[in-house]
């Protein structure tokens, strides 16, 4: 029954990416032994690092973006100082509204579709999520979708659209990649159109999807080139799982993604 006291909620229509750690347990395990490459503390701040305000707070703050209605700009908040950047922050908050849910191995970032600012921010965010893991050594596999959704930053979250990004991440994508159908591509359009400096983000994949791969993340936004360090540790990745049958095959698969985008190495 519903509650006549409380406020009515309905769904509303975002851009939402769910995104899974490959390889996570493996990194848990690690923390128990005391020789790994991980403990509890470092992953903890690296996990701390991409969570809620503080990852919000390095999108918003380092990237010029569009807002609204198409036309304003944000102005990068991390050269303000005190109050003025407190209050710049805030406000940008407000105008691009981001909402990002991290729990175990999974993050769930979702904009509100019709707002360019925060689409634009979504996107950023992806892209920087991608690369600082893979500079960690972790990849990460997902599904972008959009749809009716609820979703509040550490709090609520779940609908429909929440499902199929689910769904394409476990049971599509197959590979470490973010796999975007028709409605999150369109959206991409909107907030990046050919000649922007990101255009390149997003590549074309089988049937009606689209992607976005390490390879992809890994172009500089001047565009002079690939990020050298990413590339080493995909190798790195496909050298340690070369002989299993899945993850080998895996990561053979984004190294033919790489040369493919950026040319033989």
């Amino acid at each position: 029954m519903t509650d006549q006291r409380k406020p009515a909620i309905d769904y509303e229509r975002r851009l939402l990416t769910f995104i899974d750690l490959c390889g996570f347990k493996g990194i848990v395990d690690q923390t128990l032994e005391n020789d790994g490459d991980w403990n509890a503390s470092s992953l903890y701040w690296l996990l701390k690092e991409f969570t809620g305000d503080v990852l919000e707070s390095v999108v918003v703050g380092g990237v010029p973006t569009l807002g609204v209605d198409g036309s304003r700009q944000v102005k990068p908040i991390d050269g303000l100082e005190g109050p003025e950047k407190e209050k710049a922050y805030k406000e940008s908050k407000e105008a691009w509204p981001i909402s990002v849910t991290h729990f175990s191995d999974s993050f769930v970032i979702s904009t509100p579709a019709k707002n360019k600012g925060s689409t634009g921010l979504h996107f950023f965010l992806v892209r920087g999520l991608v690369r600082a893991l893979l500079r960690k050594g972790i990849t990460v596999r997902g599904g972008m979708t959009v749809g009716k959704v609820i979703h509040e930053s550490s709090g609520v979250l779940f609908g429909p659209t929440m499902n199929r990004a689910y769904e394409l991440e476990n049971c599509v994508a197959k590979w470490p990649r973010i796999l975007m159908d028709e409605s999150a591509h369109s959206v991409f359009i909107a907030a990046f159109p050919l000649g922007d400096s990101l255009h390149h983000l997003v590549q074309k994949a089988e049937d009606d999807f689209w992607q976005i791969t390490p390879a992809s993340c890994a172009i500089s936004e001047d565009l002079l080139g690939p990020d050298a360090e990413l590339l080493s540790n995909l190798k790195s990745l496909h050298d340690i799982h070369e002989e299993e049958s899945k993850l080998g095959l895996r990561y053979a698969e984004l190294l033919n993604n790489w040369d493919i985008t950026h040319g033989p190495n």
